[in-house]
């Protein structure tokens, strides 16, 4: 039988041809294409997951110290004795600090907002609280004390360590209100919460850092 030469180009492309599938079904086996299910779903995390762990991981920063001194003058005096028989005056140095804390425990994806290519920031924070006083108790004293007849007799009993607490919480109280009196405690505080976040969040390459403080609430 004679093969034309039209008929013998046929069955070569014909092979070519079957050989192209081949290739082409080993291909899709291998995932040379997509998905092509259009009800496929692709999850895209734009959280900041590596940002809101560092800053996470600090839990609270007590971001400023306001180092206060304060004298507290209290008289007790009996209402029908004169002070000589019963009655006390006690003046004590109080000595302590208060910190500005910022909490970060509480922290959400909510709170922490990066850009896309991870080189921007922006943070909001709560507000710096005020922490319990902290009572130096070396440099705190009882730098006067005048006391009644009455008072002088029962001290010589009643008299502890633990005689002064009264005068102890009243001085940490004094302290708590003399530092809520000083804006300037918890500006330092945010300022100083903004540097420490910059220099953070520099180190994982975020380049420009925003910080905001929700409503003062100390």
């Amino acid at each position: 039988m004679v093969v034309t030469p039209r008929r013998g180009l046929g069955s070569l492309l014909g092979a070519g041809l079957v050989a192209v599938l081949l290739i082409g079904v080993g291909w899709i086996l291998a995932g040379g294409l997509p998905d092509l299910n259009p009800f496929a779903t692709k999850t895209i995390d734009r959280s900041p997951p590596p940002v809101l762990r560092s800053i996470a991981r600090l839990n609270e920063f007590h971001a400023a110290t306001a180092r206060l001194q304060q004298v507290v003058d209290v008289e007790r005096d009996a209402e029908y004795l004169p002070s000589f028989i019963s009655g006390s005056r006690t003046t004590f140095l109080a000595t302590g600090s208060v910190d500005a804390v910022v909490d970060f425990s509480r922290l959400s994806r909510r709170n922490v907002v990066v850009s896309k290519d991870g080189t921007r920031a922006t943070i909001t924070l709560p507000a710096p609280h005020l922490a319990k006083p902290q009572l130096d108790m070396e440099h705190s004293r009882v730098i006067a004390r005048d006391r009644g007849l009455v008072q002088r007799v029962g001290s010589v009993v009643q008299d502890s360590p633990t005689s002064e607490r009264p005068m102890i919480l009243r001085a940490q109280n004094r302290l708590a209100q003399a530092a809520a009196a000083d804006p300037g405690l918890v500006r330092t505080a945010q300022a100083n919460t903004r540097r420490m976040l910059t220099q953070l969040l520099g180190s994982l390459g975020v380049r420009q850092v925003t910080v905001r403080f929700q409503a003062h609430a100390v």
